[in-house]
């Protein structure tokens, strides 16, 4: 055999290693997927996480296309991309559901309750002091005061 050859089994060895490897790298981009569903994001911050995980699905082919054959080749990538549409397809959708559905459970049950108390101690603190402090209030005529230049 050529270098360049490395035997059905071996290819298919590492075929079948390359979509494990892909249905972890679809469980990463479900992480991404239920952060971005709990954080709302803006259309920049969603393109820099995509691109970071473009960059990291492009860093973990490398090194295990450099470890398993030592060259890059292109069934590898097909099995990389294969394992996590089909991590995404079969269990990744059940999955962020599923999370997702907690962390608002958690969300609407802990932590908002929580937060509402902390809003209403603190606009209590705030009357209280604009009571006691009224020229710290800003009045109407401090804001209708024109500079002099």
């Amino acid at each position: 055999m050529t270098p360049m050859q490395l035997g059905v089994a071996t290819e298919t060895q590492v075929f079948l290693l390359s979509c494990l490897c892909g249905v972890a790298l679809g469980a990463v981009y479900d992480c991404l997927r239920v952060l971005r569903a709990t954080v709302r994001h803006g259309k920049i911050l969603l393109f820099v996480e995509d691109f970071l995980y473009a960059l990291f699905f492009g860093f973990v082919y490398f090194i295990f296309a450099a470890a398993q054959t030592g060259q890059l080749r292109f069934f590898t990538f097909v099995g990389m991309v294969m394992g996590a549409l089909l991590e995404r397809i079969t269990i990744g959708n059940a999955v962020v559901a599923v999370v997702n559905a907690i962390v608002g459970f958690v969300w609407r049950f802990a932590v908002a309750p929580v937060s509402r108390f902390i809003a209403k101690i603190a606009l209590f603190i705030k009357s209280a002091f604009v009571k006691k402090y009224p020229k710290f209030h800003k009045s109407k005529e401090i804001g209708q005061k024109v500079l002099k230049v």
